[in-house]
């Protein structure tokens, strides 16, 4: 399956339209992405490399290499993290705040600048409350709250569907041929269409755009460039 994603931009209109995760076993299906404007957070910022490697398209590998760690600096300062090798993806988190209103600040990183995304508590693309975004490198920087409802289609914004978006850019930040998004939200948000995110054991799933495959926002993602894992979130085991 795989879960198409609709992204916002507030410097080009229709800029941005991305395909998410193909999340079974059998060969994924491609679909098409809508573009459309992205919300920014007014405290976010992006750094790009003087020097892409992704410039040409013709047999371009992912140079990061198996054990290339860590990716990012952006959330080495937060409490736990985790990493696996296919990607290879990195992730970061800390919890603070109490009760309704205790929250979660984390950083993945995926090795391109044309889409990243991860989603919470689910094993598939249907059913799933995705962040997607990208941080920087040929395209500006953006990032959005999504929930694909039916699997293998194009998936709405929390807004559209009468939910709210409830996610704070921290910051974006482009380097090592990787895309870093931090950013903020509560475990519980009390909207319909976001998993609440538990201190324990969680399912996630993460894809990214990987070239030559993957060329831009119009493309599916690569048949291997997504991972279903589980992840302990009170240990990062």
């Amino acid at each position: 399956l795989i879960c198409n994603t609709r992204i916002m931009t507030t410097s080009f209109i229709k800029t941005f339209a991305i395909s998410f995760l193909a999340l079974i076993a059998t060969p994924p299906s491609y679909g098409r992405c809508l573009r459309h404007l992205l919300k920014n957070s007014d405290n976010a910022t992006t750094t790009s490399p003087p020097n892409n490697p992704h410039g040409n398209l013709d047999g371009l590998t992912n140079p990061h290499g198996a054990t290339a760690r860590p990716l990012s600096s952006l959330g080495a300062d937060l409490d736990y993290s985790y990493y696996d090798p296919i990607g290879p993806f990195e992730m970061y988190w800390s919890f603070e705040g109490e009760g309704d209103e205790e929250s979660i600040e984390m950083a993945f990183t995926l090795p391109s600048d044309i889409f990243i995304g991860i989603g919470f508590g689910c094993t598939s693309s249907k059913a799933c409350d995705m962040v997607v975004g990208n941080a920087g490198g040929r395209n500006p920087a953006f990032i959005e709250d999504y929930f694909e409802i039916e699997g293998d289609q194009e998936p709405h914004s929390d807004v559209e569907l009468g939910g709210t978006n409830d996610l704070t850019l921290v910051e974006a930040k482009y380097e090592n041929w990787a895309s870093t998004l931090r950013f903020k939200r509560k475990l519980n948000t009390g909207d319909k269409w976001d998993a609440e995110i538990v201190k324990g054991k969680m399912d996630l799933v993460y894809a990214w755009c990987e070239e030559p495959f993957c060329v831009d926002t119009h493309s599916a993602h690569a048949p291997g460039a997504w991972n279903i894992i589980t992840v302990d979130l009170s240990t990062g085991a």
